[in-house]
């Protein structure tokens, strides 16, 4: 009957079959086309285990963010470049951003507007509101600034190109709706109980919150330390986790496999390994979680010779990857460890811990009590002591090792001795409380990675690569998807800059940023300056607090304050106002070895610094100036095009590690006083002699074509032309001290500088006689520098 219904069908021309259908068909031919069996719509609920799955991390979490904290490593290029190349490949970076937008908070945002005021759905609502928080912690930690409130909304409301809020603005609301979300929860209301995170159970979805609010109090440690102790305070009375079975995890199975077991189980099996750091450091504890995580297969000398007859997982006989080579250069490593091949090192035990089916966790008891701990060591909070808190939280990550499998279990016993053996120690404890934080976050990349970077700990040494495409010493943020490649829109602001300092320099250089369009934020002690500053259009702070309060994304303050005590007073003052990798430069004439003990200083409290040498005077910070730059290679590239925007053609310089900028600059000014000493000697002979020498003419003149032209004899000309004999002035010569440190660092490195040498005496000299060329140099001061000069 079908195929004489096709054949009738056939033989109507268009018009004659439009005719058939209306005048046959049309009874009851809406009934026909509905598929009554399809859905028509979806109970939220699967809306939200669908985002909930798809917070298990992917595979790039390993290539990146494991590796960063060095706890896994690669010696191979290509697709599994990253961390262990210091590499920008975006393909690996952006995996974690493109999984969350995609399928977490497209979904939990869905959830939460179709749930929006349902009585009936409450609880559900405050869950998905719960579940897309823990989801923005994890972008914006990883990524820095993010698209925030108008994420989610291309389906509903057609934004397609989300803006980019500031971290700062992501974190306020990231708490402001956990601490709503979370104490809306309702057990005497609707319970969903088809929920895969907890069954709907309240009091753990409570927990759950809880605890990733206090997760966010930590993270504000350094940047408002009274807002940090006020959020730990209500997320720890309010109820955390304190129980493995508290954990937030997501199950996996054979219907979904967990990411990073699939990759460690298939086509990169034999090419991942554990590095030597994570090891070492169990090695050294006599951590029995080694014994729980580690597999070597000794001897193996290919991926195929890793067979379970080579197998051993006695912590003994682990050896992990070291940092710095290929699978090249790797070989005399292997040589040195003796091993077969790179075959040979530890990797995580893919028959166990990293099992295709292997639990994803995403925030546990055991990393929620080592928070608590540190808050009970820093004073925030009562009722048990850090010590409590640490025990507790170190002996359930044991325990959580059953959690994998039944063989990576740690007896009761091995926990006792381990626990006996490595007992608190308060004078260490934030080191010994964030260094457990790293080991409960194994195989939990985003959170390692940003629990690191706050803390500072465990202590690693750069991954010493050779050639790295990424500077600096760490990875301190996943750089963005390509915009064009992924469609992703980012807005970018205008670069601001914070100026401390407005002096002669600052001011200018102030002037000379905002003319070359960046938002200038300036402060100075002297409220006159700040005035006279916001009269040019630039945006003022009254005080340093609330200049870095206005400064947002990465901050970056320039200080062009007098050298000395006062530069460390200005960056005491900054320290509770900044965040973790923001950047102090230090603009002024400051000696290069304070500059050093800075950048250490600094750097222990995940600070970023550099020392700007600047050159070019007063006129040079307005119009473009020299610049030398001293500091870590990743810190000077976020920066460079600004200081290639205030300085002239070609003039400056990124001179190399932390001090060398103002080592330049100090060599330079040694140069200087030779220079302008040699000018004024000339013209005290001219002034000596038996001829009517016109000094501004003939400096004119000496500046146009002579081998001794350039920007001092043009500044003498200027001198003399306001002043024909400098009769105004005395011959006294002013010293900042660069050039007394040039000669001091000479004779340190045995380098004779004797025209230098003289130079600096003649400063010396003139305090006690008033010479025709210390005028000259005095003068010569003033021009480019607006240095005073001391009036007859």
């Amino acid at each position: 009957m079908k195929k004489i219904f096709k054949q009738i069908l056939l033989l109507f021309p268009l018009w004659g079959l439009g005719g058939f259908l209306i005048s046959s068909c049309d009874k009851g031919f809406d009934e026909l086309n509905i598929n009554k069996t399809a859905a028509i719509s979806i109970n939220p609920i699967f809306t939200l285990n669908n985002a909930t799955v798809n917070t298990s991390f992917p595979t790039g979490t390993i290539l990146y963010e494991i590796g960063i904290v060095q706890q896994m490593i690669s010696p191979n290029s290509g697709v599994l470049a990253g961390a262990n190349f210091n590499q920008d490949i975006r393909d690996n970076t952006q995996q974690n951003w493109q999984r969350y937008y995609r399928s977490v908070i497209r979904n939990t945002y869905d959830v939460i507007n179709t749930t929006k005021g349902l009585p009936a759905r409450s609880n559900l609502n405050s869950m998905a509101r719960i579940l897309q928080s823990y989801a923005f912690l994890v972008l914006t930690d990883t990524y820095g600034d993010i698209p925030y409130s108008e994420a989610g909304k291309g389906y509903i409301d057609q934004i397609t190109l989300p803006k980019y809020d500031t971290q700062q603005s992501v974190y306020a609301g990231i708490i402001k709706e956990l601490t709503e979300a979370t104490a809306a929860l309702d057990a005497s209301k609707s319970i969903e109980t088809a929920d895969v995170l907890y069954g709907g159970n309240i009091s753990l979805w409570k927990k759950f919150g809880n605890s990733v609010l206090l997760r966010a109090g930590m993270r504000l440690t350094k940047i408002d330390a009274t807002q940090a102790q006020q959020l730990v305070q209500k997320a720890f009375q309010a109820g955390v986790m304190e129980a493995n079975s508290d954990n937030a995890f997501i199950k996996h199975d054979a219907n979904y496999l967990n990411a990073l077991g699939q990759t460690l189980n298939s086509t990169e099996s034999s090419n991942i390994y554990l590095a030597t750091p994570f090891v070492s450091y169990l090695q050294q504890t006599n951590d029995p979680r080694l014994k729980s995580i580690a597999l070597r297969y000794v001897g193996a000398k290919s991926g195929t010779e890793q067979t379970a007859s080579r197998g051993t997982t006695d912590p003994a006989q682990q050896i992990g990857m070291p940092f710095g080579f290929d699978n090249g250069s790797i070989s005399s490593e292997v040589t040195k460890s003796k091993l077969a091949s790179f075959y040979d090192y530890s990797q995580v035990d893919r028959t166990r811990m990293a099992k295709t089916t292997s639990p994803m966790f995403l925030v546990t008891a055991a990393q929620t009590q080592l928070l608590l701990a540190e808050a009970a060591q820093r004073g925030w909070i009562t009722g048990a002591t850090a010590e409590s808190f640490f025990n507790k939280g170190v002996k359930l990550h044991l325990e959580q090792m059953a959690l994998y499998d039944a063989n990576s279990a740690v007896s009761a016993s091995l926990i006792d001795t381990y626990q006996k053996e490595n007992p608190y120690n308060a004078s260490t404890a934030l080191e010994q409380i964030n260094t457990q934080y790293w080991i409960a976050s194994f195989l939990n990349g985003p959170e390692a990675f940003a629990n690191f970077r706050r803390s500072g700990f465990p202590n690693l040494a750069p991954n010493p690569f050779p050639g790295k495409a990424i500077k600096g010493t760490f990875i301190r943020r996943l750089t963005y998807p390509l915009p064009l490649k992924n469609k992703i829109s980012v807005i970018k602001n205008k670069m601001q800059i914070g100026i401390i300092g407005l002096g002669k320099m600052g001011f200018n250089l102030a002037l000379n940023l905002k003319r070359n369009g960046y938002e200038v934020i300036a402060n100075d002690v002297n409220t006159d300056f700040v005035q006279k500053i916001a009269n040019e259009g630039i945006k003022t702070a009254n005080s340093i607090q609330d200049l870095c309060q206005q400064l947002t994304n990465r901050k970056v303050v320039w200080l062009m304050v007098p050298a000395g005590e006062i530069v460390d007073h200005v960056i005491e003052s900054l320290l509770p106002f900044l965040n973790p990798n923001d950047i102090i430069i230090d603009g002024g004439n400051s000696n290069y070895k304070d500059s050093k003990k800075r950048y250490n200083y600094l750097k222990n409290k995940q600070i970023d610094f550099l020392d700007c040498g600047t050159s070019g005077g007063t006129s040079g910070a307005l119009n473009g100036a020299c610049t030398m730059i001293g500091g870590d290679d990743e810190v000077f590239n976020f920066v460079e095009k600004v200081f290639k925007d205030i300085s002239v053609t070609d003039g400056y310089l990124h001179t190399g590690e932390a001090g060398s900028g103002h080592f330049t600059k100090m060599v330079h000014n040694g140069i200087e006083y030779g220079m302008m000493q040699s000018i004024a000697e000339g013209f005290e002979v001219f002034e000596h002699s038996e001829f009517s020498i016109d000094f501004q003419k003939t400096a004119k003149m000496l500046n146009h074509g002579s081998v001794v032209r350039g920007w001092l004899m043009e500044l003498t000309e200027n001198a003399f032309s306001k002043d024909p004999n400098l009769d105004s002035i005395k011959g006294i010569m002013h010293s900042s001290g660069e050039g007394k440190w040039t000669l001091e660092t000479a004779l340190d490195l045995g380098v004779p500088t004797p025209v230098i040498a003289m130079s600096v005496m003649m400063r010396y000299r003139s305090q006690m006689t008033d010479t025709f060329s210390g005028k000259v140099v005095a003068a010569l001061r003033n021009e480019f520098g607006g240095h005073a000069v001391e009036k007859k």
